[in-house]
């Protein structure tokens, strides 16, 4: 049997970004258009076999069950994955009150060009609502500190440098506090940014229940947030 049509691995330079399907239709009319990265918020994601860009063919499910069924129907029966699919991503987010824990889940089904499937997942389990309890008030109470304290040794450090100019930088200790302290600014920076995009996330799934809140960017940066923070207890434990 001769295959005329062939369909080629995935990369970024053969995606498809021509829409196709029925877009017609009330049900997923939104999930025949490409969206690009800009478009959908989102960053490149990591399978098993491949690295992909963060634009692509995007469905939102509905919160009901019945009308879920029927959109995944819908895009079954007029084939919205096809041949020249080279992965799916299923997004949701879960959240725990009773511990306030946030929980972004990512299911990933990839489809080499050699036939197949296969499926990988990952589960990133962060606090993202930070001031609830009376510990996490306390927690805020210790934060307020420690930038009153970076704030200190900013003007410390200022000050040597001032005084002892290029000296100053011909010790090693000194250059480690200018690495805490600056790493420092970047965590109290990150701090503030979380609270401001939570609450602006929330605010939108509050004002309409049907959108989906994407708080995988937030998960990413808190998680590396978590690393950079020991990373700094780590030089300051040395210093």
């Amino acid at each position: 049997k001769t295959i005329e049509e062939c369909y080629a691995s995935y990369s970024t330079s053969k995606e498809d970004h021509s829409s196709y399907g029925t877009p017609d239709t009330n049900l997923t009319k939104d999930a025949w258009y490409y969206q690009t990265s800009a478009q959908l918020h989102g960053s490149s994601s990591s399978g098993l076999i491949s690295r992909y860009g963060g634009g692509g063919f995007v469905h939102d499910m509905s919160i009901t069950r019945d009308e879920a069924k029927a959109e995944l129907q819908n895009l079954y029966d007029n084939l919205w994955l096809d041949r020249g699919t080279r992965v799916v991503f299923l997004d949701f987010t879960v959240y725990n009150a009773n511990i306030n824990l946030f929980c972004q889940i990512k299911l990933t089904v990839e489809f080499p060009a050699s036939g197949g499937a296969v499926a990988s997942k990952s589960f990133a389990t962060v606090k993202l609502i930070r001031y609830v309890s009376s510990m996490d008030y306390f927690v805020l109470a210790c934060e307020i500190l420690f930038i009153i304290f970076t704030v200190y040794y900013t003007v410390e450090e200022t000050l040597e440098i001032m005084r002892f100019k290029l000296h100053y930088f011909k010790t090693i200790w000194n250059i480690l506090d200018i690495v805490i302290i600056s790493i420092s600014y970047i965590c109290i920076a990150f701090n503030i940014y979380r609270q401001v995009e939570v609450g602006r996330l929330l605010d939108e799934l509050l004002r309409d229940q049907n959108t989906f809140a994407d708080f995988e960017f937030l998960t990413y940066w808190q998680t590396q947030f978590n690393n950079i923070i020991a990373f700094a207890i780590f030089l300051a434990w040395i210093k």
